[in-house]
């Protein structure tokens, strides 16, 4: 079974993407921060992808990536934003982002 770390700080928002997911058999794991979402990757025994909101209350999808890449996390990234800066996206593009939704 896949499982997928799912971050974003709209609790609504990531309910539903995470309900979505497990309809489809996918394990998700929610996280509100960026800060939960690093001690989840720390600790997680394997996880296949992280869906992860471009802007967070503590945190930014970017430097998730950028702190995931440092510390030699390969797992395919995807950056969801309903809030498009083409700066920001495009960073997070060049740092291996697989695509942003």
């Amino acid at each position: 079974m896949s499982k997928v770390i799912v971050v974003d700080d709209n609790r609504n928002y990531l309910d539903t993407v995470c309900q979505e997911l497990q309809e489809m058999g996918i394990e998700t794991v929610p996280c509100l921060t960026g800060s939960k979402a690093r001690w989840v990757i720390q600790r997680a025994s394997r996880f296949d992808v992280l869906l992860v909101d471009l802007l967070l209350g503590d945190d930014s999808g970017t430097e998730i990536l950028r702190w995931m890449r440092k510390e030699g996390y390969p797992q395919p990234f995807y950056l969801m934003t309903s809030a498009p800066n083409e700066e920001n996206i495009l960073e997070t593009m060049n740092l291996g982002a697989a695509c942003y939704i």
